[in-house]
């Protein structure tokens, strides 16, 4: 899945288009979620993006196969501004012009029953909250004067 509609997107503009995930809620499909993003808190640190959801069960258990990209905020000209995460230890900035996939069709199972697995992981409870992009994907250049957007 393409993600680049996120670059260069303002954290303001970005929450607008977060829902918590419930528990109990799996993924289907095309589904954005967020991981451990650390909400309206200000930290500039890595998150995860999983997408491309499908059914992994099998006899061993309830599973998922989900797509992984790392993205991070970092600071333009005093705004948090949207971009993906160097793959590329070595990468001169702390920040990528494209959103990449890290790890495509990573699997979780947990045997013989379903389990919360959204909520999983994370340094604090706060980490571990999902949320998923309910935002529309509106294709403009510059997020920070959107002509559609009522002010």
């Amino acid at each position: 899945m393409n993600l680049n509609f996120f670059l260069g997107m303002d954290r303001k503009t970005f929450e607008k288009g977060l829902r918590p995930v419930k528990k109990g809620y799996i993924p289907q499909g095309d589904d954005i979620i967020f991981h451990s993003y650390r909400y309206f808190n200000g930290i500039n640190s890595r998150f995860h993006i999983f997408t491309n959801f499908e059914d992994g069960t099998t006899d061993e258990g309830w599973g998922i196969f989900y797509d992984i990209y790392d993205v991070i905020f970092y600071k333009r000209s005093g705004e948090d501004i949207l971009s993906g995460f160097p793959l590329n230890k070595f990468s001169s900035g702390a920040y990528d012009k494209n959103i990449t996939v890290r790890k495509k069709s990573h699997d979780y199972q947990y045997p013989n029953r379903y389990e919360n697995w959204l909520w999983k992981g994370g340094v604090n409870k706060q980490d571990a909250i999902p949320y998923i992009w309910k935002g529309l994907p509106k294709i403009y250049l510059n997020w920070n004067e959107n002509p559609f957007e009522v002010k």
